[in-house]
């Protein structure tokens, strides 16, 4: 009973605005499921709400622990009746806007990444230069000119990693060259 009491008061302290009674949860613990071995199979701490109201359930097994799954469990069956009863206007969705919106920033991210880094491998390979126009042609129109946007910081860091690996390659060479040389050296002093 006192393991209760502690409960509710630390979940309402920090909790949102609760949407039910506590009376109306039915509160059963059961044993979980998925690995873990004798730490799952023979402990029953997966928590399992029914609100009796609406019918819903809520089941939680996201720990070993009892304490812990049982104010997610009631943080889940908080946020599933806001949403049967705020709808759209609810945390839940909400969050899961959120949620959206950065993973379609991120995609937005790496599609101009992958269009920098591109534009930076052609430019890499020397279509960087602008085509002049021809001033004097046949028919007397001026030939294309090919405009290359001026290169972006990611594109500028880009080159900048290349030549910097490039060169640490170049010292790598430098380096065992050097060391196979003075290997070389001494197996000839060594045959002396």
């Amino acid at each position: 009973f006192f393991e209760n009491v502690m409960f509710w008061r630390s979940f309402l302290r920090y909790a949102k605005p609760l949407w039910y009674n506590p009376k109306d949860v039915v509160e059963r613990l059961i044993r979980g499921g998925g690995p873990g071995g004798q730490a799952v199979a023979k402990t029953s701490n997966c928590v399992r709400l029914n609100h009796i109201p609406t019918g819903t359930s809520v089941k939680c097994h996201a720990t070993r622990s009892v304490v812990q799954n049982r104010r997610i469990a009631y943080e889940m069956l908080n946020d599933k009746l806001d949403f049967l009863l705020h709808g759209a206007a609810a945390k839940i969705e909400e969050r899961r806007a959120r949620k959206q919106k950065r993973a379609d920033q991120r995609q937005r991210r790496a599609r101009r990444r992958d269009a920098a880094r591109r534009q930076a491998e052609l430019q890499d390979k020397g279509n960087e230069a602008a085509v002049e126009p021809e001033a004097n042609t046949e028919d007397g129109v001026a030939g294309t000119t090919v405009c290359v946007p001026a290169a972006s910081p990611y594109v500028e860091k880009l080159r900048r990693q290349r030549a910097e690996r490039r060169l640490a390659a170049q010292r790598k060479a430098a380096a065992q060259e050097q060391h196979r040389r003075r290997m070389q050296r001494a197996r000839e002093d060594v045959d002396e």
